[in-house]
């Protein structure tokens, strides 16, 4: 009987070692996360929370760019198991949250303004990614490269009221993810939500495994913050939130459409804002945007030209 060379058994045992430590840390992965799915394991759809997962702020120059909607898409996948929330596809998709806030279709679609029958969400799950870097530890042995690469991910994760902006909640999740081993045998499949990047490299293991830890954690953390947040009242029927931008303003001209949008009727709230030269009104009006035009046009038709009014949204530019 030959002897089985030294070399190979260290081999075999530093694989061995580096899967059964990944192993089990996806065994932990997956406990915790089964453990969030029974706490609404019987709630009926309509009894659920209504959400929409947008799509995460690049919050560092070294993220790569597909991580920001491969976070989201995971997300929303995962929540999608778990009966607390009744998950809402998005109606687009932008990497400016606040585009996603003021825009038509979607501000209305969040706020809970009847439209059709659409259903409306009730939370925004939003976050900005915080941290992300890769070690290489893997070392040649026997002309065979074997360890692992690490990959550290971190991001804010945030629950956000649509209708106000206000955020009810937010807390950090700092994963790291690493690759079994540096060896590519085979096509990976990752465990979670079937994410794949690329080729199947220890690289991309190690990112999918990281993503995989931090999604599930971001969902247990939300399944725990719906013991502590009050969740946001729907708008009454008929009341719509509508944008109101003017392009080629100052402050002052904000400021004083702000005043005439509250003595308009049918006006239950004015929030303002100004950046970059334009001043933008979110409103809350019982009324569509056609309505509250024809309501504003007498009193800023000398000051400003009607450039688009559309569902949620009017644009007026100073002349």
């Amino acid at each position: 009987m030959k002897n089985f060379p030294i070399h190979t058994f260290m081999l075999f045992l530093s694989l061995s070692l580096a899967v059964n430590a990944f192993a089990q840390d996806s065994k932990d992965v997956a406990v915790s996360f089964e453990n969030a799915k029974t706490k609404c394991a019987n709630k009926p759809l309509a009894e659920r929370v209504s959400i929409v997962v947008s799509r995460f702020d690049l919050g560092i120059a070294n993220n790569p760019y597909e991580l920001s909607q491969n976070l989201s898409t995971q997300l929303t996948n995962c929540l999608q198991q778990i009966n607390c929330f009744r998950v809402l596809e998005m109606s687009k998709y932008t990497g400016d949250l606040g585009i996603e806030l003021d825009g038509n279709e979607y501000s209305n679609e969040a706020t809970g303004a009847e439209t059709g029958n659409m259903q409306k969400a009730q939370l925004i799950v939003s976050g900005q990614i915080t941290e992300f870097s890769r070690q290489d530890q893997s070392t040649m042995l026997m002309g065979v490269r074997v360890g692992k690469e690490t990959v550290k991910l971190g991001f804010v994760l945030k629950i956000i009221n649509p209708g106000t902006r206000d955020i009810l909640w937010s807390q950090s999740v700092n994963v790291t993810g690493e690759s079994a081993s540096s060896t590519s045998i085979g096509t990976y499949i990752p465990r979670f939500g079937g994410l794949y990047l690329a080729q199947g490299t220890n690289q991309n293991r190690a990112v999918a495994d990281a993503l995989e830890k931090g999604v599930m954690q971001a969902a247990e953390l939300l399944v725990e913050s719906l013991e502590t947040i009050e969740l946001p009242k729907a708008l009454p029927p008929g009341v719509n939130v509508i944008l109101v931008n003017l392009e080629n303003d100052n402050y002052g001209g904000m400021m004083g459409m702000e005043t005439k949008l509250k003595a308009v009727p049918g006006i239950s709230l004015v929030q303002s804002t100004f950046k970059n030269g334009v001043g933008s009104l979110r409103v809350q009006y019982k009324g569509d945007s056609e309505a509250l035009m024809k309501a504003l046009y007498a009193k800023v038709s000398a000051t400003y030209e009607v450039q688009d009014v559309v569902p949620g949204k009017i644009v007026l530019k100073h002349n």
